[in-house]
């Protein structure tokens, strides 16, 4: 009867652990029960880079013209995302967030190669200004990119690194 007794504790205690936040099974089927859910789990998650993720979704949904209308858009991502952990969310939508931002600097790169090959009739000086402050501001860009894509691939491999590929 002991040994029972103590194998059913030892179970109940093993049920209760809490579980790695990134770990956890997103229950979003319907808008309710992903409010419900983001509810229940306290400050554990990483709630900024989450919605980063959906967001980031979101526009991969938008880009690809796979939905279009807000609610369309909404019901797509939860069903994409429903079932998955918060580490699979996480990792979707910041790879996601990677490869869009490489598809930026790529074009940013191109616009700014394209500015530099412009040449402005002699005497023009106000053109050439603008063209110098255009660039400017292309490159500028150019580097929140690149720190962005730095950025992402930090946190990518961060969660790889807290959860052993699944």
């Amino acid at each position: 009867m002991q040994k029972w007794l103590w194998v059913c504790t030892m179970a109940v205690l093993a049920g209760c652990a809490r579980q790695e936040p990134l770990d956890r099974t997103v229950r979003a089927d319907t808008p309710v029960n992903l409010a419900l859910w983001r509810g229940k789990q306290g400050r554990d998650v990483a709630w900024k880079d989450f919605d980063v993720a959906l967001q980031e979704l979101r526009l991969d949904i938008m880009i690809a013209k796979a939905a279009s209308g807000a609610q369309a858009i909404d019901e797509r991502v939860r069903h994409t995302i429903d079932g998955q952990t918060v580490r699979w969310v996480l990792r979707e939508g910041w790879q996601k967030r990677v490869e869009r931002l490489r598809n930026e600097h790529d074009q940013l790169e191109a616009f700014i190669t394209q500015n530099k090959s412009f040449r402005s009739q002699p005497g023009t000086q106000e053109a050439d200004d603008h063209l110098e402050d255009k660039i400017d501001q292309l490159t500028a860009q150019r580097d929140r990119t690149e720190r962005d894509i730095e950025e992402a691939e930090r946190k990518l491999a961060e969660w790889r690194e807290t959860g052993a590929e699944r």
